[in-house]
């Protein structure tokens, strides 16, 4: 099982680094706006005591 302290400190460093993104007025692909919400959904349920693994979402941004 996936280490869930893990997977907070990653979900938490990858939204901070798109809310960055937003909140530098940069042009943001649709698809990075969607991760967004979907990490910030993921990270909720973890918080609530959820066991959840989006491969996807875990992966670090270049």
């Amino acid at each position: 099982m996936a280490d869930m302290a893990a997977i907070r400190r990653t979900l938490t460093a990858q939204s901070a680094a798109l809310s960055s993104l937003h909140r530098s007025r940069a042009v943001v692909p649709f698809e990075i706006s969607m991760e967004l919400t979907q990490m910030r959904f993921a990270r909720q349920l973890i918080y609530h005591g959820f066991v959840i693994f989006y491969p996807q979402v875990l992966q670090t941004i270049p």
